[in-house]
């Protein structure tokens, strides 16, 4: 009976061995399925298009993708045209002409097809004023053809009349003032009477950029309106330097008589003196006239 109950006894220790083994091992199993080991998924390295600040660039994506080189071909100056360079060969470089002559060569180098214009370009001796500008009004002797000036005349009723007799496009007073205020700005030149100015202050920072605020220096402020637009259909023209020193002033077109351009550019020089007094060689430093898109020419101030 002892044999049987220690065999007894045995098959039981070992039953519950069995068991304690199974237990322990089931908490081992259980962790290693709650903490797998974390496996790090292969991600492609992002193009260059898409990659954000901060992300590391892997030398041969830079390498592979490294702009082509193209050859730039920088030119001095402007590309000209043929036509351009033929009439450009008749202006002898380094030259400086007389007036007569270089008007009438200004003439002969004309390349366009239409009615083109001709500018003076003076460059003056304005020492520190350059900076400031010049400006000046004057009236030439020959008018120079062209488009219709658009004049806007800000007047009060008794002097409306008087202004459209003349000639300006739109009149009024303080309506017209409001209708700049709102981004209008249909006209080349405006004129007003002197007591139009205060109100006019409204919109001064509107048209003084864009050079249409009159102004009692350049006589685009007057009690006689009419005098004054009628002035401006004759030929007479506000012009002033750029921060260069440089008036660039229209003097005539190519089918005018070079005999009436050379006295619109005499009447030209006459007012600069008058506003800068000094030897005509002291006041301009340089003088050349063109035509549109034509070349320069050199002029000697005489």
């Amino acid at each position: 009976m002892k044999k049987e109950s220690n065999k007894v006894d045995k098959t039981n220790k070992s039953n519950l061995s069995n068991k304690s083994n199974e237990t322990k091992s089931e908490p081992e199993v259980q962790e290693n399925i709650s903490n797998p080991e974390p496996q790090t998924p292969e991600i492609p390295s992002p193009s260059l298009s898409t990659r954000r600040v901060g992300d590391q660039i892997p030398q041969e994506s830079v390498e592979e993708e490294k702009p082509t080189s193209h050859k730039v071909n920088i030119g001095k100056g402007h590309k000209y045209g043929k036509k351009y360079k033929e009439i450009a060969k008749l202006v002898e470089k380094g030259k400086i002409y007389p007036l007569t002559e270089a008007v009438e060569l200004t003439k002969k180098t004309s390349p366009t097809k239409f009615d083109a214009t001709i500018e003076l370009h003076l460059r003056l001796n304005l020492g520190k004023k350059a900076a400031e500008g010049l400006r000046g009004t004057l009236t030439l002797p020959v008018p120079v053809a062209g488009k219709k000036k658009i004049i806007a005349a800000f007047v009060d009723p008794s002097k409306e009349k008087e202004a459209k007799e003349a000639g300006a496009e739109f009149v009024g007073g303080e309506e017209l003032v409001e209708k700049v205020a709102g981004g209008w700005l249909g006209f080349d030149i405006a004129v007003a009477a002197p007591m139009m100015m205060p109100k006019l202050a409204k919109v001064a920072k509107t048209l003084g950029p864009k050079g249409l605020m009159p102004n009692p220096k350049v006589g685009t402020v007057s009690e006689e309106i009419g005098k004054v637009i009628e002035e401006i259909f004759k030929g007479k023209q506000e012009w002033k330097t750029d921060s260069f020193g440089i008036a660039h002033i229209s003097v005539g077109k190519v089918s005018m008589a070079a005999e009436d351009i050379v006295k619109n550019i005499n009447v030209v020089l006459e007012a600069v003196s008058k506003i800068l007094p000094g030897a005509r060689s002291a006041i301009v430093k340089s003088m050349a006239i063109a035509s549109t898109m034509g070349p320069a020419i050199r002029v000697k101030p005489e």
